[in-house]
């Protein structure tokens, strides 16, 4: 939460499409990389970033260590549980 607060310029500036659109580049950040740690810089193909995005089932959207989201397992299309 962090990061996407000081990107943005402080909790004057976030509201929750801009925290969505936040979260979602860092699933695809995390996509890709998984691609490129696998395939190499080139591997990166429409196919092969649906095969990964279905791998993931414990996205956070972290910035160094800081997480925004609990637990959501995005390849199996579940969010994470409400908490109480």
């Amino acid at each position: 939460m962090a990061a996407y607060l000081k990107n943005v310029g402080g909790k004057a500036n976030a509201d929750g499409f801009g925290a969505q659109a936040w979260t979602a580049g860092l699933f695809f950040r995390d996509v890709v990389n998984n691609v490129a740690k696998a395939d190499g810089k080139n591997g990166l193909t429409r196919a092969r970033f649906l095969e990964e995005a279905a791998k993931v089932h414990d996205f956070t959207a972290s910035v160094d260590g800081d997480a925004m989201l609990g637990p959501t397992d995005v390849g199996g299309t579940r969010s994470a549980p409400a908490s109480s």
